[in-house]
């Protein structure tokens, strides 16, 4: 019985471990081919949540966004 617990646990934790990393490449991916792409498009949402947050009004001249290898910048 405890070797059958230890074989359940064992697979639960790779499929976890598996699922993690599924999720993590997803999520890289999707900021690599669909919101830094078009980061510049987001510009005034992203200067109105940051002018709530500070309480003044701030303005975002140019936004860029790209990789260098696998560094988002």
């Amino acid at each position: 019985m405890l070797i059958t617990t230890v074989r359940w646990l064992h697979r639960f934790l790779v499929s976890v471990l598996i699922l993690s990393g599924l999720i993590f490449a997803g999520i890289v991916l999707g900021l690599r081919y669909w919101v830094l792409p078009n980061i510049a498009d987001y510009r005034e949402s992203i200067a109105s949540s940051i002018s709530q947050a500070a309480g003044q009004r701030v303005t975002i001249g140019v936004m860029n966004a790209g990789w260098d290898g696998l560094r988002p910048h």
